[in-house]
């Protein structure tokens, strides 16, 4: 109904097999500074992510490349503003982890550090509540 376009959000199952792929994809995190100990494997660091983006910029891939965007939680609006970035900049397969590191976190307190890994530890779930 209407004129708006959806955003592409894709589920933890997907990021499980971005992770496990060798392609030419990357995760963006959009946390705080103080977070970027416990990220998902595959994730540019903060000070790392406007090098990775010019070199992406300058190169022939960058309409192949994928992109997953994440933040802390499903309510992380920062996500969305990441995402309308790397479309302007002409970056296109940008998908949205919308779950955030709270999802993340919770399902590897259930299901174990080998189905959902991290770069660190957290024990503090609640965080990125």
């Amino acid at each position: 109904m209407g004129n708006s376009k959806s955003l592409p959000i894709c589920s933890f199952e997907e990021v499980q097999e971005e992770i496990k792929s060798n392609n030419e994809s990357f995760f963006i995190n959009t946390l705080h500074e103080s977070c970027q100990h416990c990220l998902i494997p595959g994730t540019l660091k903060a000070h790392e992510e406007e090098k990775k983006v010019n070199s992406l910029l300058s190169s022939k891939y960058k309409s192949k490349t994928k992109v997953v965007v994440y933040g802390k939680n499903n309510r992380d609006q920062t996500v969305y503003k990441k995402y309308t970035q790397f479309i302007k900049l002409g970056i296109t397969h940008v998908k949205i982890y919308a779950g955030g590191m709270f999802e993340w976190l919770l399902l590897q307190e259930v299901y174990g550090d080998k189905l959902f890994p991290t770069t660190g530890n957290e024990h503090d779930l609640l965080m990125f509540k």
